[in-house]
């Protein structure tokens, strides 16, 4: 009777409730993920590279990136779905902008989930259940705590096609695949994958070959056509994946000829099986309920195992698990449906329902506990902690002129975005500024590293086109008061490292 009447005003108040959730939620990511800014724990790889482009774009530029050879940054990636957030940055072009407005959209990608929870489940609270696992997951925090990619704006294109799916609402799922596929161009195998969903579940042939068409047709013709020419390359510059081929022809020809080759390559590795176990273990192992919904998450788990090249990509807790985050909190609702109509002869739905409402709840909160989320910072001491040598820095950034190009280690390039030329060290250049936190942390100086960067300064030091105009602790400001243009610290410094 209890849990009757809490079913019942959950339903009758589902969307308030739901929104305020959702709210506080999106609120509390947006804090943490601004307070991480001001910690100087974002980057310039990859928020000041992301933010660069949207504040070009905004000022109607051509989005060339000095952090990048001055490459064209849809020859890069193709991400035009940055144009979405143009208009924000006409009313507040600054970094915290990016941040907020990913936390928000990864958080309300639980809107539409609910929704597609409550039509197969029809239960309120087991729909809660899933929004809160996904909210949870770790791999989908640390997504959002991760400076700003396109991959987690991704996750409100997954869960919306999915609901429209279910309500055959045809136009508003072609716009949501429409958004997906332009968020990155990788994006188009995802919904080549979520057409053949369509297919294995008999909702539509049409939309679901058309689907699997339009969606290969976008990645080959982005990846093998449009995104060089826009690069000036003669190939796509992000086709190296190692053992799987130097280019995306030879990566689909090791997928046609060799598919032991796939399959070896989800598990042969620690690091695979614990992201696969990862996955799996937050969500109750109750996707597995579910094997044609699997399909999607596959695809997008053997696109990143398969590259040798990029061990990260491997990792759960990044941002290339938001795309997944979605997938398998859409594979639970459907998994758990599979299980309440496998068992509803031997359990009353009511009572089924609700302790799986009770299991996905659980293993959401130990998973967040087990795994330590990033939420959980909130309520450390540490986080609200304020140091001599965040003072310094940002004594240093207060003391660069707008619009003057910078140089500058890695966790101080967000802070001097928003102009037209923006490097990292150990790239100089011309650069009118060379900023520098020499206090060593994880990630600082990517795509160097300490040892390289100091020697850099100390060599900086003693040229005399640099004077050094302020020193506080770890922090170094220099300016350019000479005419030498050459790029050689580059060549002398440059260390290699995949981004």
């Amino acid at each position: 009777m209890f849990f009757k009447s809490i079913e019942k005003f959950l339903s009758s108040n589902d969307k308030k409730i739901l929104i305020f959730l959702l709210l506080i939620v999106a609120l509390l990511y947006s804090f943490i993920a601004i307070a991480k800014h001001e910690r100087f724990e974002t980057f310039g790889w990859d928020l000041a590279y992301q933010e660069q482009i949207i504040w070009k774009w905004s000022n109607f530029k051509i989005a060339y990136m000095p952090m990048k050879d001055n490459i064209n940054s849809l020859g890069d990636h193709f991400t035009l779905t940055w144009l979405l957030l143009v208009p924000l940055y006409w009313i507040n072009p600054s970094p915290t902008t990016l941040l907020a407005s990913q936390a928000f959209v990864v958080t309300f990608a639980a809107f539409p989930l609910y929704y597609l929870g409550k039509m197969l489940l029809k239960s309120s609270y087991l729909s809660f259940a899933v929004v809160i696992a996904y909210l949870l997951f770790v791999s989908l925090q640390h997504g959002v705590f991760n400076d700003v990619h396109s991959t987690m704006f991704t996750t409100i294109f997954i869960t919306s096609a999915f609901l429209f799916l279910e309500k055959r609402n045809w136009p508003a799922y072609w716009l949501c695949i429409l958004g997906l596929t332009f968020t990155k161009e990788e994006f188009g195998l995802l919904a080549g994958a979520i057409g053949l969903v369509i297919i294995l579940r008999r909702l539509s042939f049409f939309h679901g070959i058309l689907t699997i068409i339009f969606g290969l047709s976008v990645f080959f013709f982005l990846t093998l056509y449009l995104m060089p020419f826009a690069s000036l390359t003669p190939k796509f510059v992000h086709s190296y994946f190692g053992q799987a081929g130097g280019s995306v022809n030879e990566v689909t020809l090791k997928f046609l000829q060799n598919p032991n080759f796939v399959i070896k390559n989800l598990y042969n590795n620690p690091q695979k099986q614990e992201t696969l176990l990862t996955y799996f273990s937050s969500f109750g192992f109750l996707p597995l309920f579910s094997p044609v919904n699997l399909v999607p998450i596959l695809q997008q788990i053997t696109i990143r195992f398969i590259d040798s090249y990029h061990p990260i990509r491997w990792m759960a807790n990044n941002h290339y698990s938001g795309p997944s985050a979605a997938l398998l909190a859409i594979s639970t609702i459907y998994g758990t449906f599979s299980l309440i109509s496998f068992s509803k002869k031997l359990f009353p739905r009511s009572s089924l329902s609700l302790f799986l409402a009770f299991f996905i709840i659980s293993i959401s909160i130990l998973q967040n506990i087990l795994n330590h989320g990033p939420v959980n910072s909130v309520f450390k001491r540490q986080f609200y902690e304020r140091y001599p040598w965040m003072a310094d820095n940002k004594e240093v950034i207060q003391r660069v002129p707008a619009g003057v190009s910078v140089t500058s280690s890695n966790n101080l390039a967000p802070h001097f975005s928003g102009r037209d030329q923006l490097y990292l060290l150990p790239d100089v250049f011309a650069a009118e500024y060379i900023a520098v936190d020499l206090l060593d942390g994880p990630n600082k100086y990517s795509p160097t590293d300490f040892e390289n960067v100091s020697a850099l300064i100390e060599e900086v030091k003693k040229d005399p086109d640099y004077k050094l105009i302020y020193k506080s602790g770890s922090s170094y400001l220099f300016k350019k008061v000479g005419f030498n243009n050459g790029p050689w610290y580059y060549s002398r410094f440059y260390k290699p490292q995949p981004i």
